[in-house]
């Protein structure tokens, strides 16, 4: 979505004013300001989003480096990792599976039939992009 921006300039002048963590107060508990954490589902989609459209995310995480060291795949941090690491690998060896798994957010009753097979090319384009970003991150039980 962010390489298909009309205003690419505009777009990349206020992308680190934006916001899409689900928990930006966490940094206080390390006794750091609000910003990102760098490792929830939206920061992760941000972070591949951004880095796929301009090479180079200048968003402040409380995680700025993934792969500085591993993560704990029983804690937050890694446990979303892990989660797009392993639909990755599981949407490479099926990809017709993208169909079905399009409705684990939710039923889409309310739309055309017609449209799931778009949904489900987003869903998988999706995550291939999260898995560039990911694929790298080391993650196992601590």
């Amino acid at each position: 979505m962010l390489s298909a921006c009309g205003n690419r300039a505009l777009l990349k002048s206020h992308v680190a004013d934006t916001i899409s963590c689900a928990s930006m107060t966490k940094a206080r508990w390390k006794g750091l300001s609000m910003r990102h954490c760098g490792s929830c589902v939206p920061c992760l989609i941000r972070r591949a989003a951004i880095t796929a459209a301009f090479k180079k995310d200048p968003t402040t995480y409380t995680l700025d480096n993934l792969t500085a060291r591993p993560l704990n795949s029983k804690k937050a941090d890694g446990e979303h990792v892990r989660s797009f690491q392993m639909m990755a690998r599981r949407l490479a060896k099926q990809p017709s599976t993208a169909r079905i798994l399009v409705y684990k957010s939710g039923p889409l009753s309310d739309y055309p039939e017609a449209d799931v097979d778009q949904y489900a090319t987003v869903f998988e384009r999706g995550i291939k992009e999260v898995a560039k970003l990911v694929k790298p991150v080391t993650v196992r039980p601590t």
